[in-house]
């Protein structure tokens, strides 16, 4: 979401843009400030980083993982794919089901935790992870960040308000940052507080003419589906 500002920073460091791409500020991003680059993006991003003349090969995910990135390898090749289904009509991938997987699927509510899927030949880039990828084939996979649970010396006498002030502070922030989009902005309504508040708070940002979206079910067997 921080491109324009980055686009800016770079080219004070002398770096020249010929579109208004983010994939060019990426790029050129990593040039300057190499594999740590990472830590200065902000929003969901996968990537894939081929250098033309040393062969070194980067893949990344955003700190939550929200874009996925899907990997399966063997002695000869690595392949990715944002879907896994990509993977899958490539061939060569075992898609026998993994019972760990599987058991992680029923317990968590449909969710896989990485590096995990459904399927025993493929796996996920972890969130907020770097796969290095060297022209000899040696692969080196690191963690840029990680949620930090300490408490903060500056915070230990904050009162409740100070605490709703700051929650609200970072919400009105993270709504700013997404209001910076090549395409029309929407918002899920999903009958809840979170969703009214977002769209709230992209009113009180200045957004307008914005579009809100509702999902409705059928009711089958007597069971009211909306209720779901």
């Amino acid at each position: 979401y921080n491109y324009e500002a980055l686009r800016d920073e770079l080219a004070g460091h002398g770096y020249r843009f010929f579109s208004h791409s983010d994939t060019e500020v990426l790029l050129k991003a990593y040039h300057h400030w190499g594999d740590r680059f990472v830590e200065q993006l902000h929003g969901m991003f996968a990537f894939a980083i081929t250098e033309r003349d040393s062969g070194r090969a980067l893949l990344g995910r955003d700190r939550l993982g929200i874009k996925p990135m899907y990997l399966t390898s063997d002695a000869h090749r690595i392949r990715f794919a944002s879907t896994l289904p990509a993977l899958v009509a490539g061939g060569g991938v075992d898609t026998r089901i993994d019972p760990v997987a599987l058991h992680h699927y029923l317990t968590f509510h449909s969710v896989v935790p990485a590096p995990l899927t459904i399927l025993r030949g493929v796996r996920k880039l972890p969130p907020a992870s770097l796969l290095a990828i060297e022209p000899d084939g040696t692969q080196t996979e690191t963690t840029y960040w990680s949620p930090e649970f300490t408490r903060r010396e500056d915070r230990a006498d904050w009162t409740e308000n100070d605490w709703e002030d700051a929650v609200l502070e970072a919400l009105r922030t993270a709504v700013r940052r997404r209001l910076v989009a090549d395409v029309p902005v929407g918002c899920l309504l999903s009958g809840g507080l979170d969703s009214s508040l977002i769209v709230g708070l992209l009113a009180e940002a200045g957004q307008t003419g914005l579009r809100t979206f509702s999902i409705g079910f059928e009711s089958v067997g007597g069971v009211r589906g909306d209720e779901f």
